[in-house]
């Protein structure tokens, strides 16, 4: 497959535009072939790998480092482990047909932990409420297309890893000029940016109104635990580090409107409370296409995901195991306690620095007959 250099320049700046801050460490060294290899029996997505087919996968390292914007020299780096395989499979989760899944698996070095994105925190010395800059541990992965649409999976340990999926997305219209701006993201058909309740996103912002654009009167959050969280613990998702972890997100079984006054069984108005700036859901339809599960242990972060080779979604990116040739190349973006990509806009400057920077992954598939499934 061969890459035309102005369509993977478009590809890297469109991942480029999904980034907000200039030190957001990206992948710099030269191409990297990460090889899915063949298996029969699938392993368990709980962002652990001690599964043996794990074994059984080659290890491939991406090196990640930051550029100092002063003076355009590397500064830091290290290497995120990357392992992939795929099978045949009668179905997996929804999805009940015959065929083949593709699962990938990242672990890489944080010693920032932090989950708690965006909290309300309310002060009762002079009643108000503030709300937190604090962002969350992602990844980013771009899928190279010669289309105006490019694939995104996102994964945020704030936002979608305590539902146990990985956000699909997309771009859609965008333009190349003076001043680059993605005009659309979009989950399941949806603007990524919505934070309307209940439209198949995986979190929506905790305002108390809840509108957009938002004004003036967004001064405390929407929803508050419907139980305290410090007596019983909300719903336990697939996958936390600790149980204090439920503690700091609210999903969207456990949530109520929170009373005007603020008088609930847990939080008086004598008393300071934090409470998180998202609720969480589980994603629907085509958004819901990808299963994921990071676990964070001894300063790292482990995250194992799974999709089908070929979704209902025509915007996806398709991969074919059976062709002994076909190769696929995507671009790899981690954030650390971060808030991209959630703003679009970044400076020129940053740009040509972040677009240096930037090598794509290939990924391929270990070649099986497909007349001799069981190799």
């Amino acid at each position: 497959m061969r890459i035309k250099p102005m369509l993977l320049t478009f590809s890297i700046i469109l991942t480029i535009l999904a980034c907000s801050e200039g030190t957001i460490p990206t992948a710099v060294e030269p191409l990297v072939e990460l090889q899915a290899t063949y298996i029969t029996t699938r392993p368990v997505v709980d962002g652990v790998m001690d599964e043996a087919v794990w074994d059984q996968a080659s290890s491939y390292l991406v090196h990640i480092g930051q550029r100092d914007p002063r003076t355009g020299q590397i500064i830091g780096g290290y290497n995120v482990q990357m392992k992939a395989l795929w099978w045949r499979d009668w179905g997996f989760g929804q999805t009940w047909a015959e065929q083949p899944y593709v699962a990938i698996a990242l672990t890489w070095p944080d010693d920032d932990y932090n989950i708690l994105k965006n909290g309300w925190h309310y002060h009762p010395a002079d009643s108000i409420w503030t709300r937190d800059n604090n962002g969350s541990d992602w990844f980013l992965i771009n899928w190279f297309s010669f289309s105006s649409i490019s694939d995104l999976w996102y994964w945020d340990a704030a936002l979608t890893n305590p539902v146990g999926y990985l956000e699909d997305q997309y771009i859609e219209d965008f333009q190349i000029n003076d001043s680059t701006e993605v005009s659309q993201f979009n989950i399941d058909g949806l603007r990524f940016l919505n934070d309307i309740s209940d439209q198949n996103n995986c979190w929506d912002l905790n305002y108390n109104d809840n509108m957009t654009p938002r004004d003036s009167t967004d001064d405390y959050p929407m929803k508050v635990w419907r139980a305290n969280p410090n007596e019983v613990l909300p719903t336990l998702p697939r996958i936390y580090s600790e149980d204090s972890d439920r503690r700091v997100l609210l999903l969207h079984q456990d949530a109520e409107f929170m009373p005007s006054a603020f008088q609930t069984p847990y939080a008086e108005l004598n008393d300071s409370i934090t409470v998180p700036g998202y609720i969480l859901q589980d994603p629907l339809n085509s958004s819901a296409d990808i299963i994921a599960a990071g676990k964070y242990s001894n300063g790292f972060w482990t995250v194992e995901l799974v999709r089908a080779c070929k979704t209902s979604d025509e915007n996806d990116v398709v991969f074919n195991p059976e062709s002994r040739y076909s190769n696929y190349y995507f671009y790899l973006f981690i954030g650390d306690n971060s808030h991209a990509p959630l703003q679009r806009n970044i400076s020129q400057e940053v740009k040509r620095q972040l677009v240096s920077d930037v090598q794509p992954v290939s990924l391929t598939f270990e070649f099986v007959d497909i007349h001799q499934p069981n190799k």
